[in-house]
């Protein structure tokens, strides 16, 4: 049976979305180097994959609401 790689520590900055997506690649690239096993690679791409969902989610709702104010100027000065 294989060894598994001892996990290596690792901090990773989840506060923006460049930052999440700079953090997903570090922990791929430490895989790849065997510095981090295979189950931790998973819980962390699962964990990251989701709150990089999240961060998709808000600016689509910041869109949506800057849509809707669009639409009431459009609308007061009644082009639409």
């Amino acid at each position: 049976m294989a060894e598994q790689p001892k996990d290596k520590l690792i901090r990773l900055s989840l506060n923006s979305i460049k930052n999440s997506r700079l953090s997903l690649s570090r922990v791929i690239r430490l895989f790849g180097k065997g510095q981090l096993s295979e189950p931790k690679l998973r819980a962390l791409v699962y964990g990251l994959s989701h709150l990089l969902k999240f961060f998709e989610l808000e600016k689509g709702l910041e869109i949506e609401k800057q849509i809707e104010k669009i639409n009431i100027i459009l609308e007061d000065k009644g082009i639409i």
